[in-house]
């Protein structure tokens, strides 16, 4: 009986396996370290992912943008009723426009009264003041562009006195979100940055801990790669303990933030229920991690790892 000899792959693979299972146990017999190591990478993570996660949850509270930008058009005392009722069927038709909703005088003066208390006021007037007026709503995949042009087209009517796109507030939501992300990018940057030169740190004095170790790899020969190996692997650990820490104070946040919350939707009569990150947000921040540990761990060997034989 003859024993087979694995293959390269088979030998690679186990050997890549043996030092990232002895990456995790040096960690895990050093917890306090480990732990103020992930932390670090924790806290970087978090904070632009609790950004981005409060940035979309705006955007779903909001009740989405599209619907905040109706259209209405006043029209002119002359017009009769029957002649608004036709331009509203008519505008009903375009293929830019959701839905239409004519509103005569006689109505527009009873929504009056019931809204406020100045029917007083109103009596005291000879004629009814308020004009007829057609309420808008544009299709959702309609832009800003879009509508500009059929506000502009609608205010070049004969029958139209003025017309009002309530998409102001929209815009300005929509800037302070996009201003909200971008700086939840930047503030991932520089923590990034921040990290990686932290996690460099870390492995440096893991380097130094190990100096004799490695000089005798050296003198017998052992490649760069195989040196260089458990170090790579215990950044890669790191940036994964880091990137489960990262999660966790996610949904303490989200946990802590929800009662208040729905306290606060609730004195508006709102029905808005605070989300916490997807699969694929839980996906990205892991990956993250584990780029920023393999990024610092792959700095201090470079740096570091060569000048322990010149000691």
């Amino acid at each position: 009986m003859t024993l087979r000899r694995p293959n390269f792959l088979q030998r690679w693979l186990g050997e890549h396996l043996r030092v990232c299972v002895a990456a995790f146990g040096r960690q895990w017999r050093d917890p306090v370290g480990t732990l103020l190591t992930s932390l670090v990478i924790g806290i970087t993570l978090a904070l632009p992912t609790g950004l981005h996660l409060l940035v979309e949850n705006l955007r779903t509270a909001a009740g989405g943008l599209n619907e905040t930008r109706n259209i209405t058009v006043f029209l002119k005392d002359g017009i009769s009723e029957s002649d608004g009722r036709a331009l509203s069927t008519s505008l009903g038709k375009r293929a830019e426009i959701a839905t239409v909703a004519y509103t005569s005088r006689d109505q527009a003066l009873k929504d009056f009264r019931a809204r406020t208390d100045l029917g007083a006021v109103l009596d005291a007037l000879e004629t009814n003041p308020l004009p007829a007026s057609i309420s808008i709503t544009p299709r959702t995949e309609e832009d800003a562009a879009s509508l500009a042009l059929l506000a502009k087209d609608l205010r070049g009517r004969d029958s139209v006195e003025r017309v009002l796109l309530d998409d102001t507030w929209s815009q300005r939501l929509s800037g302070a979100l996009a201003v909200a992300s971008r700086l939840a990018l930047l503030l991932a940057v520089a923590l990034g940055i921040a990290a990686v030169l932290a996690m460099g740190n870390t492995i440096r004095l893991d380097i130094e801990s190990r100096r004799e170790e490695i000089v005798v790899m050296k003198l017998i020969g052992a490649p760069p790669g195989f040196i260089r190996r458990p170090f790579l692997y215990a950044g890669l650990w790191y940036g994964l303990s880091g990137g489960v820490f990262a999660i966790l104070a996610v949904y303490i946040a989200r946990y802590a933030l929800t009662a208040p919350v729905n306290h606060l939707v609730a004195l508006y009569e709102g029905a808005f229920s605070l989300r916490g990150p997807d699969p694929q947000t839980l996906a990205v921040v892991l990956g993250a991690g584990a780029v920023l540990g393999l990024a610092g761990a792959w700095l201090a060997v470079s740096r570091h790892l060569g000048r322990v034989e010149q000691r």
